[in-house]
């Protein structure tokens, strides 16, 4: 079976609340049977404490005969600082004037060096803090290149980089919108197994609960929920149990993100290695 894949961590701080008790519910409903399985939905702000948050998926038959995965993911949406030929990237050295490739061809035992000029790039800026989604500027622009010297048989023997005019680095700024432009981050809170058998019947269906307190970070203020499941209607709702949370999370980064991978005994060959900083705030005190 090919699955989809999303590995992050979710880094965290232990708050012992031995004498905490249970509070009032907030329950979110964000998917309906039968409607959209995606959308905006205001959910609570930051500054609540819950000392619990739970996924209740609720799931109605007709069921196929065969399993599907199903998930649920937070989407957050982020607008670049700039972007390259429509692409958003990390990091872009470029020439303001033109770079060329040079080519060398021995014609009756005479070297001739020609050069080509490479093919400019857009750069678009975006820089309004109040409109981060609005392109402020844009030239075309180069990338960088190498000069090169050849011997009498048209062969490179050495090179010398001509260096980028700029380097830029790309920053994210936090939109609450599904922008053309927009950089997308996915992570997956929740994976289903749908079941199978033809004819099986659930009644009114069924639901199950998954404690996903350890994604609140991404549960607050307005939150995009996407639950693709192409086969049976879902009903999706949150519960926020407010109080002290046993445990506080400092930050969830994303290490990989895959949309179709097989997960098998040679993953480990499929993806590279990332390095982690873990500060002192960050680590687990028993």
């Amino acid at each position: 079976m090919r699955t989809l894949v999303i590995i992050f961590i979710v880094i965290i701080t232990f708050n012992y609340a031995l004498n905490s008790k249970d509070g009032d519910t907030i329950k979110i409903r964000t998917i309906e049977l039968g409607q959209l399985k995606y959308g905006w939905f205001e959910f609570p702000d930051a500054s609540k404490s819950f000392q619990k948050i739970l996924l209740n998926y609720k799931i109605k038959c007709p069921c196929e005969e065969w399993d599907y995965l199903a998930m649920v993911f937070s989407k957050q949406f982020f607008a670049p600082s700039f972007r390259v030929d429509s692409t958003s990237i990390e990091q872009f050295s470029f020439m303001n004037d033109t770079s060329w490739i040079y080519t060398a061809t021995v014609i009756d035992d005479k070297l001739i060096i020609d050069s080509i000029p490479k093919k400019s790039r857009l750069l678009e800026l975006y820089d309004d803090n109040d409109n981060p989604t609005l392109r402020t500027s844009f030239k075309y622009v180069w990338d960088t290149y190498y000069r090169y010297n050849f011997d009498d048989k048209g062969n490179k023997i050495d090179s010398l980089l001509v260096y980028a005019d700029s380097t830029i680095l790309l920053k994210k700024r936090r939109i609450y919108e599904n922008h053309p432009i927009a950089i997308t981050e996915r992570y997956e809170i929740m994976r289903y197994i749908t079941p199978y058998g033809i004819g099986l019947d659930v009644g009114e269906g069924f639901t199950w609960t998954m404690d996903v307190s350890d994604f609140e970070p991404l549960l607050t203020g307005r939150v995009y929920i996407d639950a693709p499941n192409t086969q049976q209607p879902i009903e999706i709702t949150f519960d926020f149990i407010e109080g002290v949370p046993e445990r506080k999370v400092i930050r969830i980064e994303r290490l990989f993100d895959f949309y179709s991978v097989l997960y098998d005994k040679d993953f480990e060959s499929k993806v590279s290695a990332k390095q982690i900083q873990i500060s002192p705030d960050e680590k687990w005190l028993a």
